[in-house]
């Protein structure tokens, strides 16, 4: 089957690339190929359809396969939002954009000592989960997987200027022990970095659920693990085996 589907590939590049001895344009010669796609004036029965036509139908096929074959936000949009890990000396940058760019060199890297603050209002209001869907105004979701008897305690509503666009979600076990979902809204394109102290973490990249996401352990034993999907930012972070917190990454609905 893929050496059909390499042929087919191969008929329609040859026939839209190739112009006709009449020097037909590529636009013309395009024409001419969906033309003959309702041409009934043919009275001779084919056993097998033109091979660029027949090339043109599973081409369709194959895109509208791929639209609805997966509905796996973090499979399908990975490529949405780009992700840049660059490291330096003793820092390491984790960069997120939506806009487009390279990844940034080692001299974008800040120097810590010169980093400076900017104030922004921020109010954090505890409620129930059924609230804090009703104060946002964009979908929260949550795992279906719960290791170690975490059950959700709350959900935290972060406003920053006005604008509720972020939510933690607060699990707890019978140890006191913490696992906290955050989940940024951005509707708009958006670039992000986080920075690290290579000395106290250590970053890689890690698979979920066939896109990327990168996981941080620090020092301490505790993790962080971070994705995109469209308009959305996740942070998940506990004390938790990598294994455990990709789990729950992956459950999220």
């Amino acid at each position: 089957m893929t050496n059909k589907l390499n042929n087919w590939e191969s008929w329609l590049k040859e026939d839209y690339q190739s112009p006709a001895p009449a020097h037909l344009s590529k636009e013309e010669n395009w024409r001419e190929i969906k033309a003959s796609l309702t041409n009934t004036s043919s009275t001779k029965k084919r056993l097998f359809p033109k091979k660029s036509l027949l090339a043109v139908a599973v081409f369709a096929l194959i895109i509208f396969g791929s639209v609805f074959a997966s509905s796996n936000q973090i499979q399908a949009f990975d490529w949405f939002v780009k992700m840049f890990v660059t490291t330096d000396g003793d820092t390491t940058q984790i960069s997120q954009t939506t806009t487009d760019g390279e990844s940034p060199s080692s001299s974008d890297l800040p120097d810590l000592d010169k980093i400076t603050t900017e104030e922004i209002e921020v109010e954090r209001t505890e409620m129930s989960f059924d609230k804090a869907q009703e104060e946002t105004n964009f979908y929260i979701a949550k795992p279906t997987f719960n290791p170690n008897n975490y059950q959700l305690k709350y959900v935290e509503v972060v406003s920053k200027d006005s604008e509720k666009n972020q939510v933690q979600l607060y699990y707890e076990n019978g140890q006191s022990e913490t696992v906290v979902l955050t989940q940024t809204f951005q509707p708009n394109d958006f670039a992000s970095a986080k920075v690290v102290d290579n000395e106290d973490t250590n970053v890689k990249i890690v698979d979920l659920d066939g896109g990327e996401a990168r996981f941080i352990e620090f020092k301490d034993n505790s993790k962080q693990l971070i994705w995109s999907t469209p308009q959305m930012n996740w942070l998940l972070e506990g004390k938790l085996p990598e294994k455990d917190m990709i789990k729950i990454a992956e459950s999220i609905e």
